[in-house]
């Protein structure tokens, strides 16, 4: 797993002159060469992740070099009143129903304003 790969796979400008990381980039190009020759029944898996998909060097991650782009999105309105929903069952099951009916009657408007908070984020808010 390559956490936070944003630096490291960065765009190239030709227009400017390329720093310590920039240099790296195109080396970078043929060592995932490399890594997919080296498991040729694709024993191997790596991961790539990344908050700026949109600053990473398009050749790093054409077809050919990784399998496929999984794009992780924020929960949408639905999942976000399911995980409040969720919360409202468990404080009910610990006998602190006014919490749980606080929290029901709020959730829709929860919901409505953590569009793009992550699942974590939100889970912790609702404890």
């Amino acid at each position: 797993m390559f956490d936070e790969v944003d630096d490291l796979l960065r765009k190239r400008n030709p227009a400017k002159k390329p720093t310590f990381m920039e240099l790296i980039i195109p080396a970078m190009l043929n060592r995932l060469a490399d890594l997919r020759e080296s498991c040729p029944r694709q024993e191997v898996c790596y991961i790539f992740a990344t908050n700026f998909i949109q600053n990473i060097e398009a050749a790093l991650i054409r077809r050919g070099r990784l399998d496929a782009a999984i794009p992780v999105v924020y929960p949408d309105t639905e999942s976000r009143i399911a995980l409040i929903e969720r919360r409202v069952e468990k404080l009910r099951e610990k006998g602190r129903g006014g919490a749980a009916g606080q929290l029901e009657k709020l959730k829709n408007e929860i919901a409505n304003e953590t569009g793009f908070w992550p699942w974590m984020t939100i889970q912790d808010f609702s404890r």
